[in-house]
């Protein structure tokens, strides 16, 4: 399988976890400036993609696990 082919998910959502494959998983007492850095890794994707804030507020949340999602 071609690992740069396109995403089979064309939904939003789906884009983004192709082009963001990196989740955060956060831990308290984690450098705050790490999560600053992905966030804003996040949002220039989402942006460049044309989502609206509502969309990027959903797929942000959606790529958070672990402590980072509690």
């Amino acid at each position: 399988m071609n690992d740069d082919a396109p995403p089979r998910d064309d939904t939003q959502m789906g884009r983004v976890k192709y082009f963001m494959s990196k989740m955060f998983h956060g831990v308290k007492g984690d450098d705050p400036t790490c999560a600053e850095y992905w966030l804003d890794g996040v949002v220039r994707i989402l942006s460049q993609m044309g989502c609206s804030d509502e969309d990027k507020f959903g797929c942000t949340v959606s790529l958070l696990m672990d402590e980072a999602h509690r």
